[in-house]
């Protein structure tokens, strides 16, 4: 499987590194000709930044191999296309967003997710974050001819990273919440994927939530 961790950082693809979670909060310049919204790439920016499932995915990782040293990030590799493939396979559903938010308002996010088209995804991020954006087809060639082989030819290339997938964001009908698919992975046994619930405040957006799908 592709997509695991360390220290902090994120389905459109992404091989991360450098992994210094400080972060600037700068408004995101949107691409001119991109069907992304603004919105989606400020939540793609805060999610790259927060700390927390990476923190849990490591903790994991450290009680199943102990004796597996999590490598230290130097560099982010994102796909540059949001992934297209949401549906029950990503388990996309109301019960793994918070109770906290109204049953409705989560339906209809969800709605607004399944109605979203795949888009392109530029390095229009302002976070410190040394970040990649490369094509799926770029990821596909570091599998090699041989089993097994993407992570040590990625690691050839990049050195210590990490690779990322975002799917595209559904909103309510007041753009109040979000929720969206995020994968992230170091390693062939070091990788987790959410379902990511967030919201927009005074300051910004923030995670309300993130229910870990899968892992590796």
């Amino acid at each position: 499987m592709n997509r695991v961790i360390h220290h902090r950082l994120i389905q459109i693809a992404i091989v991360i590194a450098a992994v210094v979670p400080m972060v600037l909060r700068t408004q995101v310049a949107l691409p001119a000709d991109s069907c992304l919204t603004q919105a989606e790439y400020e939540i793609y920016e805060m999610i790259l930044t927060d700390e927390e499932p990476l923190d849990e995915l490591d903790a994991f990782i450290k009680s199943e191999r102990p004796d597996y040293v999590i490598p230290r990030l130097k560099l982010l590799v994102v796909s540059n296309t949001t992934d297209p493939n949401i549906g029950d396979s990503h388990g996309i559903d109301t019960e793994r967003m918070p109770d906290s938010i109204d049953l409705e308002t989560r339906k209809a996010m969800i709605a607004d997710l399944e109605r979203r088209e795949s888009c392109s995804l530029e390095d229009k991020f302002s976070a410190m974050v040394p970040v990649q954006i490369i094509t799926n087809e770029e990821l596909d060639s570091f599998e090699g001819d041989e089993y097994g082989m993407f992570w040590s030819n990625m690691r050839e290339k990049f050195g210590p990273s990490a690779v990322v997938h975002f799917s595209r964001v559904g909103f309510d009908e007041t753009g109040e919440y979000g929720v969206l698919y995020y994968s992230y992975s170091t390693g062939g046994l070091s990788g987790a994927g959410y379902l990511m619930t967030v919201q927009r405040t005074d300051k910004g957006w923030r995670l309300c939530y993130a229910n870990m799908i899968w892992i590796s």
